[in-house]
């Protein structure tokens, strides 16, 4: 009778998780890249599983869509606590390079009341599960092209909101808009999480002074911000809602 001692060994591996730092224009899209570099005791046969979250500005960023080169990638939740917004997502596949990309998450970048947010993975998170012991570093995503005063750094020829009357407001409100010439402008409110609520498409503005009235009776009680748009140039300013 033959017998063969067969040892068992258990994997275990580390990872390090890298942000890199994000510099994003608010007239546009930004993507937010997830880097990996693992080690293992022995190689991983076969498909895994990796769960992580991490938080920013809720107003800075709103993702939308997620891309890997693996097999499967899902952004999971995209919810606001304690007035963060809290980004959780979720990639499968067959890992076989120790270094790699493991996603990157793509979105609207938007005017905050600031033009910094950290990155800041959730303690919580899953990761690559209980056998591998992960090293997570943050990152930071920034504004640029963002003056002082939150609105887009161009050549002073755009217009302008010049004044929201009344502001706090419980319905209808007056836009003062200044143009420097006649052009054609948009118009969008977005609520505290960066979700349009509001748009006007193709307002016609005259040089100088013009004068806008809207119905806001349907938005709820909170801060808002009003965006105009008039071809290369953004311009922004905030307006409460309290009933």
């Amino acid at each position: 009778l033959l017998t063969d001692n067969i040892t068992i060994e258990s994997y275990t591996g580390s990872s390090l998780l890298a942000i890199p730092d994000v510099k994003a224009d608010p007239r546009g899209r930004a993507s937010i890249v997830v880097n990996y570099a693992n080690s293992e005791n022995k190689p991983y046969s076969g498909i895994r599983s990796f769960e992580g979250s991490f938080y920013i500005n809720p107003r800075i960023f709103l993702p939308d869509e997620i891309s890997t080169k693996f097999a499967t990638g899902e952004i999971i939740s995209n919810e606001i606590q304690d007035g963060k917004r809290l980004i959780k997502f979720k990639v499968e596949g067959s890992f076989v390079n120790l270094k790699d990309t493991l996603c990157v998450i793509s979105g609207i970048a938007g005017l905050a009341e600031t033009g910094l947010s950290p990155i800041e993975w959730d303690a919580n998170s899953l990761f690559w599960g209980k056998s591998v012991q992960t090293t997570p570093q943050n990152g930071k995503f920034e504004l640029i092209n963002v003056c002082d005063n939150r609105y887009i750094l161009q050549n002073n020829t755009g217009a302008i909101i010049q004044s929201i009357n009344p502001n706090p407001a419980s319905d209808n409100i007056q836009l003062v808009i200044k143009a420097v010439k006649s052009e054609i402008a948009d118009i969008e409110i977005r609520d505290f999480m960066g979700q349009v609520v509001f748009v006007i498409k193709d307002v016609r503005l005259q040089e100088g002074e013009n004068e806008l009235y809207l119905n806001l009776q349907y938005l709820s009680n909170g801060e808002y911000n009003i965006m105009l748009h008039s071809e290369n140039n953004f311009y922004l300013k905030k307006i409460i809602i309290a009933r």
